[in-house]
């Protein structure tokens, strides 16, 4: 058997040269010649190709569960705004009964959720359907405790935790049971307060596991997440990601020379666009967010 090694560029969209895009500044020899000599295409990892409403960029959550399944996923976020708009939402029989209990009890309706318009952990349109529920449904009392989810829209800057879930859990549907035969790896990564001051984070020591894997011939099938691109994109620093995207090749070259090595076959995607958009003509601030990129 022909074994396969499924790298996962996280974050890595395709645009066209401009000085804001680090994956067209970098040196990358390796990502070049790849690029020259194999076969490619784009695939689209955003709005309704991943399952997504139109006009709504991609995550790493969506993409892996699209990429593991190998097939379209109906997002929680598009099944929510389908039922909000067939009314299915204020019928749901969870929510009308909190609904009723508070009304019951003359008591403070709660509503906990994250507050913004990014999409990609919630929508705040879906929380303000909740508020006009319970007014709607005679609620005395209503309290919303918003928590804002700043990274995916423009000024605020936050580092985000390494992406050992998207490959297991969501790569594996939403299930976080290890699969007889699966082994896992998890490498750390950086302390450090944002990915910049660090832009190659732990890719190397990454490398290092995934190429002793390899030569181990122990496995028919690898996947592995390489986050440079997702993490130091989220930075809004360009020349951190330029030499984040310059460690990245360094890393694909190796693994494809120990994948070659072993007669095995080696696919490259990624999961959504950031890095190569760091500037936002319409903000004139740092673009930390995800992309519609294929």
């Amino acid at each position: 058997m022909i074994p396969v090694l499924l790298v996962i560029l996280d974050g890595i969209g395709c645009r066209d040269a401009a000085p804001d895009n680090p994956v067209s500044l970098a040196r990358k020899p390796n990502w070049d010649r790849l690029w020259q000599e194999f076969a490619h295409t784009t695939i689209d990892a955003s709005e309704r190709s991943v399952g997504l409403p139109s006009g709504q960029m991609g995550n790493s959550e969506v993409g892996h569960l699209n990429i593991g399944a190998g097939r379209v996923i109906y997002q929680d976020f598009t099944r929510i705004d389908r039922a909000i708009e067939t009314g299915e939402f204020a019928t749901n029989p969870v929510l009308a009964e909190a609904v009723a209990t508070a009304c019951r009890n003359n008591a403070t309706l709660h509503v906990l959720g994250l507050l913004s318009p990014g999409g990609v952990h919630s929508h705040e349109r879906q929380i303000a359907a909740m508020v006009r529920m319970a007014a709607d449904g005679g609620a005395p009392h209503v309290r919303v405790h918003a928590f804002l989810d700043g990274r995916d829209t423009a000024q605020l800057r936050i580092a985000e935790t390494e992406k050992y879930a998207h490959v297991t859990y969501f790569f594996n549907g939403g299930v976080e049971a290890v699969y007889p035969g699966e082994d896992r790896i998890l490498l750390p990564s950086p302390k450090v307060a944002t990915y910049d001051l660090k832009p190659e984070m732990s890719a190397v020591e990454v490398t290092d596991k995934l190429v002793a894997a390899i030569a181990s011939d122990r496995y028919h099938a690898i996947v592995c997440n390489y986050a440079n691109g997702d993490m130091v994109g989220h930075t809004g620093n360009v020349d951190a990601a330029r030499q984040a995207i310059e460690v990245l090749d360094e890393c694909i070259g190796r693994v494809v020379s120990a994948q070659r090595a072993r007669g095995g076959e080696a696919l490259i995607t990624a999961d959504h666009g950031n890095v190569e958009m760091m500037h936002d003509p319409a903000t004139g601030q740092a673009h930390t967010a995800h992309t519609l990129n294929l």
